[in-house]
């Protein structure tokens, strides 16, 4: 019992370990990240020395996406139609 006890400590304690540790790099990496892409002295290209006011030469997407009501609207109609077709299809087999 004594044995058992000391290897679930030994266990928990590595797991936990682990733990920390992941969560320090995945901070670390996170701080890399916001270093290379928000920072305001650096080009598109990731080298150093910006523009002359300090702006980053950084061009983002808009995006090509429909209204999100439209969209809404869409997919809900798109699943009650699909519905629709699946019972009336199954509506055959099955007799209530």
């Amino acid at each position: 019992m004594d044995l058992l006890v000391l290897i679930l400590i030994l266990l928990s304690g590595y797991i936990i370990k682990y733990l920390i540790d992941t969560i320090n790099s995945l901070n670390n990496e996170i701080r890399e990240i916001k270093m290379k892409c928000i920072s305001n002295d650096t080009k598109a290209d990731g080298k150093a020395g910006g523009k002359a006011g300090g702006k980053a030469n950084v061009k983002f997407d808009t995006p090509s996406i429909k209204n999100v009501t439209e969209n809404m609207n869409d997919s809900l109609i798109k699943n009650i139609v699909y519905f629709k077709d699946y019972f009336d299809k199954n509506k055959d087999i099955v007799d209530i």
